[in-house]
């Protein structure tokens, strides 16, 4: 474990991230995952791979560029696209950066599990690894950093808006207008406030959609009775 710690630590040069890997091992919680399996040739066919041209259609068609990491299977680490604006962005605290790197770690593990769960049903797709790469990251950023900061009531009130707004469009991967006002209603926020955020959060969650649009597909696929 400390010899993942030490070894990691060039890839991503991030102090916060050091000191909560650090502390999650000393409290037992760390883990180090393993890299996901990818098919071989001549293995019994997976779901991916029997709908192969429908499932890379919809993963081409989400704009989304694999990394070297999603075409290998290597494990998922949130730290990798953290874009370095939204960290400077964060509360200024020692402890405040520590514990969002914290939660990344948290997210890290619960990613791979969901990935790995993927892949024993579907078999793998890098789409599947960007997609909940992309999920975990931005829930994530989204428990610790206040987009409502434009607004003038309280933390309390701005965070428990914006957890309305979230937990919505966490729930429902499209909103229509009329969706949207109302959660602009609701929330008692600006509406430029709100889309901003529904923007933002559509921007960063490309892969998760088209994701989502391959196990809908897949799931539906299975349930097809074969042709006589």
């Amino acid at each position: 474990m400390a010899a993942h710690i030490t070894a990691s630590f060039p890839s991503h040069r991030n102090v916060f991230r050091l000191v909560a890997q650090v502390d999650a091992l000393v409290k037992g919680n760390l883990s180090i995952p393993t890299s996901h399996r990818i098919q071989e040739d001549g293995e019994v066919q997976s779901a991916v791979r029997r709908h192969q041209q429908y499932v890379d259609a919809i993963a081409e068609n989400s704009n989304y560029k694999p990394t070297i990491g999603d075409l290998q299977g290597q494990p998922i680490e949130l730290v990798s696209i953290l874009d370095p604006a939204i960290e400077k962005s964060m509360e200024k605290t020692h402890y405040k950066r520590v514990l969002f790197h914290s939660t990344l770690l948290s997210m890290e593990k619960k990613a791979n599990e969901d990935l790995a769960k993927c892949i024993e049903q579907y078999g793998y797709h890098w789409i599947f690894r960007a997609g909940l790469t992309q999920y975990y990251m931005t829930k994530c950023v989204v428990s610790h950093l206040d987009f409502w900061n434009a607004d003038s009531r309280s933390r309390r009130c701005r965070m428990n808006a914006q957890n309305i707004c979230y937990e919505a469009m966490d729930a429902q991967l499209k909103l229509n207008d009329v969706e949207k006002r109302i959660l602009i209603e609701v929330s008692q926020s600006r509406d430029t406030i709100v889309l901003g955020f529904w923007n933002w959060l559509s921007e960063h969650r490309n892969a998760y959609h088209a994701m989502k649009a391959c196990l809908f597909l897949l799931n539906k696929k299975s349930r097809q009775k074969p042709a006589r």
